[in-house]
């Protein structure tokens, strides 16, 4: 069966094709006008660098064009594939501004993560997003939490001045063109599975209650609570929440560490088969998703007991670092956003 798209794809006579440099006139023909797409569409990038990249031998490109014409190309990604690390960095993407209204961009990115899947082992994409791409890459799969080992790219990307580090997380399984109609036959299986197990509406008669009669019962004694799926146990996660005067802070504080750049090192536990030593210096790991979960088991009673375990993650990291190292600056970084963030709540620390 054809999807909504590949039919749009065939009637609009476009094609994607993923090129390099490999010296033949055709590919460099179209090197050069993905080249000079990027002129225009990246004024601010140099044009040297530009240059650079696009024709580099290490750097592939994944274009949209119309058939029926040799030189045109619509949009690209300009990126560098790490093989042996399984991540590629995106340099690159942009797509004709006379285009845009299309949709080329996502398209083209759904092709992109296609291809790679299917030709190769690269799990992650890794990307330097401006203020005006951000938006874009977020709404492609793109997350600025950088779940990626940093030893696995470090010093292996270009650090672009004044831009947003983002990552996506390739699923093989997944056919990214046809993403948008999987989600809608799932969305619609599970609206039939709703109509199967709600197959009428009951409605009941309302409670009676004696005037002056304080007398206690059992709510699932009340006709269709039981059947609508509630359990006592809903009750007392809901009353743990409500008590918590501090819970609210707890989670927006929590939630916007997780956001910080700086947060990489601090997201999960310390591998102890890559760093073999660190629990041997460290007495009182903590980290940011132990964290989230001691948050979500109500360990905190008091907004005391969470900063307190906060601050470990950074004293933990100081303690085991050296102070001219990436991670001591880190610390540093995320313990100052995390002091002002707590101001801001209303938290005297």
């Amino acid at each position: 069966m054809e999807s909504k798209q590949d039919s749009l794809r065939k009637s609009e006579e476009i094609e994607f094709l993923n090129i390099y440099n490999d010296r033949k006139p055709e590919s460099l023909i179209l090197l050069t006008s993905v080249k000079n797409l990027f002129f225009i569409q990246l004024p601010n990038m140099p044009k040297t660098y530009i240059t650079r990249v696009v024709y580099d031998f290490n750097h592939r490109s994944m274009i949209v064009k119309k058939k029926s014409s040799t030189t045109k190309v619509l949009g690209a990604i300009t990126y560098r594939p790490f093989l042996e690390r399984k991540f590629a960095e995106i340099v690159f993407c942009a797509v004709d501004s006379d285009e845009q209204v299309k949709g080329y961009g996502s398209r083209l990115m759904n092709q992109f993560k296609d291809y790679i899947t299917t030709h190769s082992d690269i799990t992650h994409f890794l990307t330097y997003a401006d203020d005006l791409a951000i938006g874009f890459f977020k709404r492609n799969g793109f997350s600025t939490e950088i779940t990626l080992e940093y030893s696995i790219w470090a010093k292996h990307i270009k650090d672009y001045t004044g831009g947003t580090l983002m990552q996506s997380r390739l699923v093989p399984k997944v056919k990214y063109v046809e993403a948008r109609q999987t989600l809608e036959s799932q969305r619609l299986a599970v609206k039939e599975k709703l109509k199967e197990r709600y197959a009428y509406v009951k409605v009941h008669q309302g409670l009676k209650f004696p005037k002056g009669d304080g007398k206690l019962f059992d709510p699932l004694s009340i006709p269709g609570v039981k059947e609508a799926g509630w359990t006592p146990e809903m009750e007392m996660r809901a009353r743990k929440t409500i008590c918590l005067p501090h819970y609210r802070i707890m989670v927006t504080v929590l939630e916007a560490l997780k956001e910080q750049n700086c947060a990489w090192p601090f997201r999960e536990p310390v591998d102890a088969k890559i760093v073999s030593d660190y629990y041997d210096v460290i007495k009182q790991p903590m980290d940011l998703s132990t964290l989230e979960k001691n948050l979500k088991n109500d360990k905190y009673q008091t907004i005391k007991q969470f900063a307190d375990d906060v601050q470990k993650i950074f004293d933990n990291c100081r303690l085991y670092n050296a102070k001219n190292t990436l991670y001591y600056a880190a610390a540093d970084e995320l313990e100052g956003f995390f002091r002002n963030k707590m101001h801001e709540e209303g938290v005297r620390l």
